[in-house]
């Protein structure tokens, strides 16, 4: 073993050098291959004096230093190692080393085995596809789940979810099966920004029509699960992406096609995503002063609002439906009939409420927001929206509530609110069924019977 040391600490130093690298053989990856089953073998067996375990830990250190350079800005040492089927034993001991059920408690093995092994992984697999192929094939599901359950440092995790990446790269659809779902679930618990980077490169890529509305769709709810943990990096993408795609929800009402329900069902997430984020007032800061995003999410509402398109964006609330007509009947304003019921499955189910509590948060305390809304003429469609909408729950209450924001401490927007004219009452389908009368008399509205 002293001798197997010796050999490796002299190929892992040249391994260092590129020129070195690039003159390693096919013949010195099998014979790597081939002094690892060794060390296996050693390592596997039970405890030997200290002196031969040293010998073992640091023929096996030098041997995987010796791979993990081979591999650096080397897609030719890769195919080597690759054609040497030395990844099955590279497999095996990180079952050894990593997992603490396969190892003999009575063996203590550096701890930076566990990272060159890591490591060793994490350069096999960049930017090539048949290493990565090869890899998925072998780790997934069994051996991510065991390094991500077993490893103690959390930067060896992160390593990990790279590779996970990395091979994702080549065109796999993280998604398709229950185990796939259930390693988002467990890289959510480690290093979410490395799994929504994993979405925005294939987002972002040439072939991002490969991956679904629905794959794009179940991330962002995975995300809305665990929003603290995303980086700030990773929101603004997914604020320019909405910036980008949002148009499309306006372009609906006009069509039927279910690719576009899709793309919509995809920026509806985002939106919700982004409401989310900016709830937490101190967390995302770059975020909650992108005057951009505002200006998008102004003009969407006044859009959404207009009267060619109201009635695809609103439904307004009928509480009188299934009930007999008349003044004392009691009505539940919360409440949906069965007459006026909305499936929250359409597409735009929520849509005018989530543009206005994006405006609500992204207006609280901050001064400069609030005078874009005003200077963007954003106030009127917001005071419009305080009455019952059986597409977007709760819209009245974020109305306020986005009222409350953009007049606190801000007097020009209070006057704003103080300088709309009274002109009367507004015909209302529902005052007229139900035989009410409403006056508005010296500033003030009356209620009696017709």
């Amino acid at each position: 073993m002293e001798d197997l040391a010796n050999k490796y600490a002299d190929l892992s130093l040249k391994s260092q050098d590129e020129q070195q690298r690039s003159s390693f053989t096919s013949e010195q990856f099998l014979n790597a291959a081939t002094d690892l089953r060794i060390i296996i073998s050693q390592l596997s067996s039970p405890p030997t004096p200290a002196a031969g375990q040293e010998h073992v830990n640091e023929s096996a250190s030098s041997l995987l230093r010796f791979l993990r350079n081979s591999c650096v800005q080397s897609v030719r040492n890769q195919a080597l190692i690759l054609g040497s089927n030395i990844l099955m034993d590279v497999v095996q001991m990180i079952e050894l080393v990593i997992v603490p059920a396969t190892m003999d408690k009575e063996k203590k093995l550096p701890s930076h085995l566990q990272l060159l092994l890591v490591q060793f992984m994490g350069n096999f697999v960049v930017q090539n596809h048949r290493t990565q192929r090869a890899v998925w094939k072998a780790a997934f599901p069994k051996l991510f789940f065991s390094m991500l359950s077993n490893l103690k440092d959390d930067n060896l995790k992160e390593v990990v979810c790279m590779i996970v990446y990395n091979c994702l790269l080549d065109d796999i659809d993280i998604l398709d099966t229950e185990d796939g779902r259930w390693l988002v679930v467990s890289i959510m618990h480690h290093c979410w920004g490395i799994l929504i980077d994993v979405m925005q490169a294939q987002m972002e890529s040439a072939e991002a029509a490969q991956l679904s509305s629905e794959r794009k769709i179940e991330v962002k709810e995975l995300a809305s699960k665990e929003l603290l943990k995303i980086p700030e990096g990773n929101l603004q993408f997914l604020a320019r992406d909405f910036q980008t795609r949002c148009q499309c929800v306006l372009v609906l009402g006009s069509t039927d096609e279910d690719l576009l329900q899709k793309e919509v069902l995809l920026v509806m997430k985002i939106l919700d995503l982004l409401c989310l984020a900016t709830s937490h007032v101190d967390k995302y800061l770059w975020l909650r002063s992108q005057a951009e995003l505002m200006k998008i999410v102004i003009n969407l509402l006044k859009q959404a609002s207009h009267e060619e398109n109201s009635a695809f964006f609103s439904k307004p609330c009928d509480p009188t439906a299934g009930r007999s007509p008349g003044f004392n009947n009691e009505v539940d304003v919360d409440s949906t009939s069965p007459a006026t019921a909305v499936d929250d499955s359409n597409p735009v189910h929520g849509f005018k409420r989530d543009l206005i509590r994006l405006i609500g948060n992204l207006c609280y305390k901050s001064r400069s927001m609030q005078d874009l809304v005003r200077e963007e003429e954003g106030i009127l469609p917001v005071l419009n929206a305080c009455r019952i909408d059986n597409l977007n729950p709760y819209i009245t209450q974020w109305a306020v509530f986005t009222v409350k924001n953009l007049c606190e401490g801000n007097t020009s927007n209070q006057d704003v609110i103080h300088q709309l004219e009274q002109q009367g009452v507004a015909d209302n389908e529902f005052l007229t069924r139900t035989n009410v009368k409403v006056k508005l008399e010296g500033g003030k509205l009356t209620v009696g019977n017709k």
